[in-house]
């Protein structure tokens, strides 16, 4: 198995009601703005099929290692 190049935190929004979903992911991509990842989150997943994967967007926030993604990820939840 490769090792991830880095780990990247990254916010979706639904622009319909503005809900985010906060989460990370492994990248082992040298282009993480084009791996078409969005996330494993049961709601998130629903509110996909409600809505349609056009009213979302996600944007990455910041490239860190293993060790800093639990704590980037709780700056975010608030």
């Amino acid at each position: 198995m490769n090792t991830p190049l880095f780990y990247y935190v990254y916010i979706i929004t639904n622009n319909i009601d503005n809900t985010q979903y906060v989460g990370s992911k492994m990248c082992y991509v040298r282009d993480p703005y084009n791996d078409n990842y969005f996330g494993t989150s049961k709601y998130l997943n629903k509110d996909i099929l409600k809505y349609g994967k056009e009213n979302f967007d996600k944007k990455l926030f910041v490239f860190v290692s293993i060790n800093q993604t639990c704590l980037i990820k709780k700056l975010f939840i608030f």
